[in-house]
């Protein structure tokens, strides 16, 4: 990563959720969660690989106390899979049930109530066989983005620029480096 000569930043995985993880999420970040703001956008990386794979109540604290104008949510594990475009996708499915009871109960009220524009991203969908490269949906002010690289055939890495205050992300495929705009993954809700 350090060739690429860009910032990048990480969620805690199941990968990276060990002594020696651990140990590097600390050293370069501070923890195995974190924040910080650049210009008007706070960026939140929340731990969902502790206590039955739920972000600790000071975890949550940064969404209810930032002044930004938008919020930008990262986690590992892909919380709102329950929700129905995406209960058939197959991922690493530990605290699959117990997501729907976490995420639409604790965290989307929250998420709604800040009147902000959010970004919650997600990177654990692209491992299985039954697998999507990426996902995109918008529910009022909160937008639902996974991506992840593994079986998926057009797998993909996300860039987000944040320039002017104007957001766009866009993924790029890594079988040929062509960028595409994160929309084009959106799922279409079923009744």
């Amino acid at each position: 990563m350090e060739t690429l000569q860009i910032p990048y930043y990480i969620a805690l995985g199941n990968h990276d959720n060990s002594a020696e993880g651990r140990s590097l999420m600390t050293s370069q970040y501070g923890g195995s969660y974190y924040t910080f703001k650049k210009d008007s956008n706070q960026f939140i990386f929340l731990n969902t690989e502790n206590n039955e794979y739920e972000p600790s109540i000071d975890q949550i604290v940064f969404l209810e106390s930032t002044s930004a104008k938008n919020i930008f949510l990262f986690t590992h594990k892909l919380m709102w899979v329950n929700h129905t475009p995406l209960k058939e996708v197959q991922f690493d499915n530990h605290g699959k049930e117990y997501f729907k009871n976490i995420f639409w109960k604790k965290l989307f009220p929250v998420l709604v109530n800040t009147n902000k524009d959010v970004y919650c991203i997600a990177g654990d969908v692209a491992g299985e066989e039954k697998t999507i490269p990426a996902s995109y949906e918008k529910t009022g002010n909160v937008r639902l983005i996974s991506s992840g690289i593994g079986n998926a055939e057009n797998e993909n890495v996300l860039v987000i620029s944040t320039e002017k205050n104007f957001v766009d992300i866009k993924a790029i495929l890594l079988k040929n480096g062509k960028f595409i705009e994160v929309t084009d993954f959106l799922i279409e809700k079923s009744d």
